[in-house]
């Protein structure tokens, strides 16, 4: 009898691993598209920041020019 009830609090644990296994594989997933997003986001900023650099540089040769 002891045992059965030993065999049943390991399965319970083993559920409990489990599922929070799951839960890992899902924050896992769920932060790689977040980075895949930051990533993303962050290289549209840095040509952005490009773009901005490129315009300073005309506006400041238009500006010496006159």
């Amino acid at each position: 009898m002891a045992n059965e009830v030993e065999i049943a609090k390991l399965k319970k644990d083993i559920e409990q691993v489990n599922t929070i296994h799951s839960r890992l594989d899902t924050a896992i997933d769920k932060l790689t598209d977040v980075s895949t997003s930051i990533k993303s986001m962050l290289a549209v900023h840095s040509e952005k920041i490009s773009r901005q650099e490129q315009v300073d540089e005309i506006i400041f040769e238009k500006l010496k020019e006159r």
